[in-house]
């Protein structure tokens, strides 16, 4: 049962990754050997231009510097909240 198992689980990590190592051109040529096989051509592929490296949002210091006034944040919060937390004691 266990080398059934290990078999399974070897052919379900095995096949999705041959299926990713095929390139694109190749999946677009088979998709359009199939539409092809129906007796109609498909429209060509068309790629689509790259996208603008625009300046939207933060930039990574920005979100750096962010992140780590959030955590002197909670770190004072959190010390501020352990200082006026008075214990109980023991057997209160």
């Amino acid at each position: 049962m266990a080398r059934l198992t290990l078999l399974l689980t070897l052919l379900a990590l095995a096949l999705p990754a041959a299926a990713l190592a095929q390139s694109a051109e190749e999946r677009a040529l088979a998709t359009e050997r199939s539409y092809s096989s129906y007796g109609t051509q498909p429209a060509p592929l068309v790629t689509a231009a790259p996208a603008t490296a625009g300046r939207e949002g933060p930039s990574w210091l920005g979100a750096a510097g962010i992140g780590a006034g959030l955590v002197l944040l909670a770190g004072g919060l959190g010390a501020y909240a352990a200082r006026t937390v008075r214990p109980r004691g023991v057997g209160a």
